[in-house]
């Protein structure tokens, strides 16, 4: 997509009524993930400012998993048994689950099905990150959570032209990427990509979005946009459910798969047996609802 495309389809999305605004908290939490002096406290100010938030954070610190032997209460103390990188997954995935699913109501599908996908490929980027770009796990985090949202822009407010997309989809099985520039003009990476700028998230989250499609064709953030492309390919293949999805194409079909399995071969997790076991472990985190 050239600038001026760009430029008219940014143009497109403004115009479009009660197109959801960014969770009130997300540009802050997230630029601070960034800062390498964040503290506790400083996490703590900004989640204390919504209740619902603080309920959720209460409900997991006390849930089984961790195991507490009396009740936690105490904002401060539940923070920091979660951990700053726990606090930044839920806090991330708590809002945006909450915005989303209550400003995409008219989907044809069960959003919870299309963000237990988000949620994965969020998962696998962030194992992906920790295993081979540090500096930017959470960075990764967020881009694999937030690099489908295109989709939900493109079925609720352009219905007729999405359900051409799926069902031109299931009668020749082409590119399903070629598939909606060719009914839209554009993809629901581009579409993605242009929300999350209007919502001032930064551009190491908004590039790899953009280009979770087409890595090579992403200028900066090669190595989290590679990430993306990654954890959206492998939590795909891994998923009884994406396998049959109309718009996730099988690895054997993709030809930029193998050129890029071939370009950067430790991303290959599915050939190693040692490094899949690893990921299944973490694949299917979910925060409770």
């Amino acid at each position: 997509m050239g600038e001026m495309d760009r430029f008219l389809l940014k143009h497109k999305i403004a115009e479009i009524k009660k197109l959801p605004s960014c969770p009130d908290l997300l540009p802050q939490v997230i630029q601070l993930s960034r800062l390498s002096n964040a503290s506790m406290r400083d996490y703590e100010k900004i989640i204390r400012r919504d209740p619902s938030l603080v309920a959720q954070i209460f409900k997991i610190v006390n849930s089984p998993f961790y195991g507490m032997s009396h009740q936690i209460s105490n904002l401060r103390v539940a923070l920091t048994i979660l951990g700053l990188t726990e606090v930044y997954r839920i806090v991330l995935n708590t809002s945006f689950y909450k915005s989303l699913q209550n400003s995409f109501d008219g989907l044809s599908y069960d959003f919870r099905i299309f963000w237990k996908h988000c949620e994965m490929v969020a998962n696998a980027a962030q194992f992906f990150a920790e295993k081979f770009h540090r500096r930017q796990i959470g960075e990764a985090y967020a881009a694999g959570l937030l690099h489908d949202i295109g989709k939900l822009v493109m079925e609720q407010y352009f219905p007729d032209e999405w359900g051409e997309v799926l069902l031109e989809f299931t009668r020749n099985e082409g590119d399903f990427l070629d598939i909606e520039t060719d009914v839209f003009g554009f993809n629901h990476a581009e579409v993605g990509s242009l929300l999350l700028e209007q919502w001032n998230i930064p551009d190491e989250i908004v590039i790899p979005v953009q280009f979770h499609h087409n890595p090579f064709g992403a200028i900066r953030n090669g190595e989290l946009t590679n990430i993306v492309y990654f954890a959206d390919k492998t939590a795909a293949a891994l998923t009884e459910d994406f396998r049959d999805d109309v718009t996730h194409e099988g690895l054997d079909k993709d030809k930029l798969w193998y050129e890029m399995i071939a370009r950067y071969p430790h991303f290959n997790i599915l050939d190693s047996e040692r490094m899949l076991a690893s990921l299944q472990e973490i694949l299917n985190r979910s925060i409770p609802e």
